[in-house]
């Protein structure tokens, strides 16, 4: 009987640990872009940490910041491929008196992390129920050195 608990006990071990290894995070640290927003002609930063998960998916969380101040944050994930990193995201932010949400796509070449964007979003003006207008933003971004 006593054999039987224990060889349960250790199964019940070995499934656990199997579990919790499947959804384990790895950080990798901090990437950050210069990005040209080609359709509006301002440039901008992305500041973004970066995991690792299990089966080459990675998850992005971070913000994004125009002439020194926050104006949103965004989180998206990544995969590599046919030969690009592609990258999904949404993005919200507040620089008052506009809100706006956006989501879009990332690109980039795997050997530089440089590459071009697109999105959609929706501006509003505080205190108005009806939004700005729909728009939709392209450019590229550099990877450079985290500020």
């Amino acid at each position: 009987m006593k054999r039987y608990v224990y060889s349960i006990l250790l199964i019940g071990l070995f499934m656990l640990t199997t579990a919790s290894r499947s959804h384990a995070e790895v950080y990798l640290g901090e990437v950050c872009w210069q990005g040209y927003n080609t359709t509006m002609g301002d440039v901008f930063i992305l500041k973004s940490g970066v995991y690792a998960r299990e089966g080459g998916r990675y998850i992005l969380n971070g913000k994004i910041s125009s002439e020194g101040s926050i104006v949103g944050l965004f989180s998206g994930n990544g995969e590599i491929v046919g030969g690009n990193v592609m990258i999904s995201f949404v993005s919200s932010g507040n620089t008052p008196p506009d809100k706006w949400g956006d989501v879009g796509n990332v690109v980039l070449n795997p050997s530089t992390l440089n590459g071009t964007f697109f999105w959609v979003g929706t501006h509003y003006t505080e205190g108005d129920v009806e939004p700005l207008g729909n728009h939709f933003d392209e450019g590229t971004l550099t990877r450079i050195a985290c500020p």
